[in-house]
């Protein structure tokens, strides 16, 4: 009796609480997303906590049970009509079974109970499932893509389950008859319960039925009642590329993207309905696909929606750091091809049997269908296949420097290619990976726009007098935070190094340089530090020039726990004394890297031994060892060594790409320090597990290297520095321009 009565209460209570039951569990499972990086798409997913994860069919059962009133059903088994179909049904036991069998096997490989897929455990765990390589993509590319397609049908499975549940517990059905926007629906379009929703059975032709609701979607910001939702995947499955590519269908889309509001959500709930991938085969094709390694955050199809989320953005001027009238102008302007470009930007990855020439013609074939207007094409064309031209310069070269100048403006041809791509470098940069768009960057980026965009203009002359007048401006902030009398050795470091000198300076460094040249005595050194608001340790160093010097600095900031991503030395002539400067911005060593701000205790320590390394009495350099947490060890980088004898009228410019490690640009400088080059600027550009190190040589004391046997003995150094002799044929050498 007494197990009866509890019973009978339970259902009575529960009766009267199902809705606020649905509510709380939903409520619950948004904030354990939140705490999951709040994607399905996350590179190290969380499998039981995860969005589309184990947690979330649980869900389902819990819920199910509760407003049934059914006791004693095993998870997993949803009978009741109305709530799963017979076919979602069963895949959601097959995601569950592989769920559940990648759960087991992490457990039994890490023996302990973790649920999240860290990197280490990726490569044995697809193994272990029976993933092989196969048609060139590796086993782990191939287990990683299957996990993200599995659980993003969970998630949506999930969601739209939860969505019939609350739907079946809202009051009468109750249609609008006065939303903003109602008049432009289609006809068998309404609105119910606050939910667009199709009337299937006047449904004669469902293409133009599923474009109305998504056209309802882009100018209301509803969103799709479970049943129509429903509609449109069963015949989102029967699409393909050819049936879609029709005039009308084109127009509609093209439209979409006009009207809509907000982009990413459209684009979003088109690819979870599957309609998008098919009407955009480039775009289809990256679905769920990860990049194996330390870089990215999530899939490629994730990053390419939120990129189109920073178009948002910038469109709407939503933005503080991006809320600039130029840009809303561009992005206004461009909104549909900058759109298209973004769904695209992946496709030169998916063709890789393609030239660059056949992939263009292919773009500008299937854009230029979609937009109707050729010319729009060939600059979404243009920006998908030139889409790393203005960060990778920015992030490995002099934006100063007038060759480069030069050579980017005649690569982009047009301003309106330039203003078109520098919206579209923004948009994919802002989410490209970790640490991609951190403010060095966004500095540079922004400089490299102006003077291309003077080049292209008013040509060089008007180049040569912004960058005079930027220097002049900088030169006098600092001025009057120093005083002018204090000014002559600063000015004489100016003079020499031009407007470069400010990509390696912000005005308080200026500002403490110049204080530190000024105050340190003839023949003497010092060094001063800093720790800026965004945790970026900059530190100065100034004393007797000498081939070892910027080299011992760099190990320095590797012994002391940091990374370098900034980096130049200057030679300097003072009176009759020949003095270097060497700059650095450092992070927290780490993957990624952490800000690296200071305690008084560290600070004093750090001062003292690059005051030493500034007095020529660096202490001996002990390379760290990699430590616990270090990751970047699990993953395999071929060397390439990049060099351009024309990408600067007065250095030798090399690039050095390998897997990073503790210490790699000491290993690199010291390496180059022992046949006489003198490293005047390098640029530290990190992908996750990948450096690409970008040195400005000359041979010591300050000649430009021309000579064929110099430049073979740079070379040879530099792979001697990477690696055994016995693997020195594996590596690569290219000129710096071909992008392998």
């Amino acid at each position: 009796h007494l197990e009866e009565d509890f019973i009978s209460a339970l259902d009575a209570y529960r009766s009267t609480t199902v809705s606020a039951f649905i509510d709380a569990k939903l409520q619950e499972q948004a904030d354990r997303h939140a705490q999951a990086d709040n994607s399905i798409y996350a590179i190290e997913p969380d499998v039981k906590d995860g969005r589309g994860g184990i947690r979330d069919l649980q869900t389902l059962h819990w819920l199910k049970r509760y407003q049934s009133g059914i006791r004693n059903e095993k998870q997993g088994k949803f009978d009741s009509p109305g709530f799963l179909s017979s076919r979602e049904k069963r895949r959601l036991k097959k995601i569950g079974e592989f769920l559940w069998s990648v759960r087991v096997h992490l457990h039994d490989l890490i023996k302990r109970a973790d649920d999240r897929l860290y990197f280490p455990l990726q490569s044995d765990l697809a193994k272990r499932m029976g993933f092989l390589t196969s048609t060139g993509e590796p086993h782990i590319d191939r287990f990683l893509r299957y996990y993200f397609l599995t659980v993003q049908e969970a998630g949506r499975l999930s969601e739209l389950s939860a969505a019939r549940l609350a739907e079946f517990f809202e009051p009468e059905e109750k249609v609008t008859q006065d939303f903003e926007g109602l008049e432009n629906l289609g006809e068998n379009i309404r609105i119910i319960n606050g939910r667009l929703s199709v009337e299937v059975e006047k449904v004669q032709e469902p293409i133009p039925a599923i474009l109305d609701l998504f056209h309802g979607v882009a100018t209301t910001g509803l969103d799709i009642d479970s049943s129509s939702f429903s509609f449109v995947l069963r015949h989102s499955r029967r699409l393909n590329y050819r049936n879609l590519h029709n005039r009308y269908t084109a127009d509609r889309l093209s439209a979409l993207v006009e009207n809509a509001v907000y982009l990413e959500k459209l684009f979003r709930l088109m690819t979870e309905a599957g309609f998008l991938g098919r009407m955009i085969p480039a775009f289809g094709a990256v679905m769920g696909k990860a990049e194996y390694g330390l870089f990215r955050r999530f899939t490629l199809d994730d990053h390419i929606l939120r990129s189109i989320g920073v178009l948002d953005n910038i469109y709407h001027g939503t933005d503080e750091e991006l809320d600039s009238e130029d840009l809303r102008e561009i992005a206004q302007m461009y909104r549909i091809p900058l759109a298209m470009a973004l769904l695209l930007q992946e496709m030169p990855s998916t063709l890789k049997n393609l030239g660059l020439t056949q992939i263009r013609k292919r773009i500008e074939r299937r854009v230029g269908f979609l937009l109707d207007s050729p010319a729009r094409a060939k600059l979404v064309a243009f920006a998908v296949l030139e889409s790393a031209l203005l960060m990778r310069t920015a992030s490995r070269r002099d934006v100063t420097d007038a060759h480069t100048i030069k050579s980017v403006a005649a690569r982009l041809g047009t301003r309106e290619r330039l203003d078109f791509l520098s919206v579209f470098t923004i948009c994919r940069q802002r989410v490209a990976g970790v640490g991609s768009w951190d403010e060095y960057h966004h500095r540079e980026v922004n400089l490299l726009v102006d003077v291309l965009g003077l080049q292209l203009g008013q040509g060089e002359s008007a180049v040569t007098h912004y960058l005079e007048m930027r220097t002049m401006r900088l030169r006098e902030d600092v001025a009057k935070a120093v005083g002018q009398d204090k000014m002559s050795a600063f000015d004489q470091l100016l003079k020499e190094t031009g407007p470069s000198l400010w990509s390696s300076l912000d005005y308080e460094s200026g500002v403490r340089l110049a204080q530190l040249m000024d105050e340190t005595g003839e023949g003497d050194g010092a060094a001063a530090l800093y720790a800026d608001d965004d945790g970026i340790l900059h530190i100065l160093v100034y004393g007797n020039d000498r081939p070892t010097l910027f080299s011992d600095c760099t190990g320095l900031v590797a012994m002391s726990g940091g990374t370098v991503f900034g980096a130049a030395g200057y030679a300097v002539n003072v009176g009759q004394i020949r003095r270097g400067v060497v700059l650095l911005q450092v992070n927290r060593a780490g993957t990624p890297p952490g800000p690296f701000t200071l305690d008084p205790f560290e600070e004093d320590r750090l001062l003292k031994i690059f005051q030493s390394a500034a007095n020529g009495k660096s202490p001996d350099i002990r390379l760290p060892e990699r430590t616990i947490n270090d990751r970047r060890a699990l993953f395999n980088v071929k060397p390439v060594i990049r060099i351009d004898e024309a990408a600067s009228e007065d250095a030798l410019v090399v690039e050095v790409e390998a897997l990073d490690r503790p210490g790699l640009l000491y290993i690199l400088s010291s390496e180059m320090t022992k046949i006489g080059i003198e490293i005047i600027f390098a640029l530290i550009a990190t992908y996750g597990h990948r450096a690409v190190d970008t040195f400005y040589l000359r041979d010591y004391p300050g000649y430009k290297i021309s000579d064929p046997r110099r430049i073979e003995v740079i070379r040879r150094q530099i792979v001697r520095a990477l690696g055994e002799e016995d693997d020195l044929e594996d590596i690569s050498i290219l000129k710096a321009n071909d992008d392998s």
